[in-house]
């Protein structure tokens, strides 16, 4: 976007897409599809190359601008946040478009394995019981992917449309088999793979990214703000041990937006950790809170006491007798005050 000077749009007239670099624009491709969790229609953006070739799959992540960490954060008058966008250019003026609601996206990279994991589930799930795996098929590459484009999974479109090349996804979640050529001729070039898809394989994925999840909170430089927030919100320094515990349960929950939880259980189940450090640390910082909240109540109910005590108006009751009235009589000195009669 060129801006050249300070401008105001009270219109919903931008949406900002924030890319990630050395990306140009003219190579991105909106594509909106069902989510393989959730099950909503998402916007998703592929980022093809100069060939028109596809590369990189993104999900559209909508930036909310409500932040409930910051207390007695501003509003506008009509209560609800500020919505306000300043696009800056290089050797241009600051520009600052308001809008009644704009709109923050962040590209973030999405792999194509979270629609494989949708795909085969229902496979998964049908054949886990059975001792022998002699009910799940093995197809070659081009088997699958005709299985797949006759589906109504999103897969299809990521086929068809944008061509997208599946191999390596389905390599690291399936299993290989190799078959030997029946043609004598063919033995140079070896046998041809046949692939189905393996939950070993899958919870081992999965393990992967919870690992560099925690491997990138131990990080300095990486996610300062949010590993400062999470300092708060206990008592004391916890232990490394402990915080590994930690991120990889952040790490499980941030994964169960992109994975059902069927798989997060199935690789909680194959990857056990103890997580009685974390529970302990937790309940006993929980327990320091609680002691705080309680002396900062009874400190704030002291403070009153004492400041009603002041502006109160302290009152004594006297009591008073009433002072009788003697009558005097008559005497030999009543003729001195008696009124002279005119």
């Amino acid at each position: 976007m060129t801006v050249d000077e300070l401008i105001s749009e009270e219109a919903d007239s931008y949406r900002v897409v924030i890319v990630p670099d050395n990306c140009e624009n003219s190579n991105f491709v909106i594509w909106e599809s069902k989510h393989p969790v959730t099950n909503e229609l998402t916007s998703f953006v592929i980022h093809q190359d100069n060939n028109g070739e596809s590369k990189v799959l993104y999900i559209m992540d909508q930036l909310h601008w409500d932040n409930s960490t910051v207390k007695n954060a501003e509003k506008a008058t009509d209560g609800t946040s500020f919505r306000c966008l300043f696009i800056t250019q290089e050797g241009l003026p600051d520009a600052l478009v308001q809008g009644v609601s704009p709109e923050i996206y962040v590209l973030s990279r999405f792999s194509p394995i979270y629609f494989l994991l949708s795909y085969f589930k229902s496979t998964i799930v049908k054949n886990q019981g059975d001792d022998s795996d002699s009910k799940q098929r093995l197809l070659s590459y081009t088997d699958l992917v005709d299985a797949i484009t006759e589906s109504q999974s999103p897969l299809k479109d990521l086929v068809d449309q944008f061509c997208f090349d599946l191999k390596p996804f389905i390599e690291r979640i399936c299993e290989r088999v190799e078959v030997p050529s029946m043609d004598s001729d063919d033995e140079d070039n070896g046998g041809e793979f046949f692939y189905k898809p393996s939950l070993a394989l899958i919870t081992k994925f999965i393990d992967s990214k919870v690992t560099e999840i925690v491997n990138l909170s131990r990080s300095e430089e990486k996610l300062c703000t949010l590993k400062l927030r999470v300092q708060s919100m206990f008592a004391g320094e916890m232990p490394l041990d402990v915080k590994d515990l930690y991120w990889r349960k952040q790490a499980l929950k941030f994964l169960s937006l992109y994975v059902d939880a069927w798989y997060i259980n199935e690789t909680e189940n194959a990857f056990v950790h103890d997580y009685t450090k974390l529970n302990n640390f937790i309940s006993e910082s929980k327990k320091h809170f609680d002691a705080q909240a309680v002396l900062e109540e009874s400190l704030e109910m002291m403070q009153g006491s004492s400041a009603s005590i002041k502006r109160g108006k302290l009152t004594k009751t006297i009591k008073t007798s009433k002072k009788a009235t003697v009558k005097v009589k008559s005497g030999a000195l009543d003729m001195f005050f008696k009124k002279k009669e005119t």
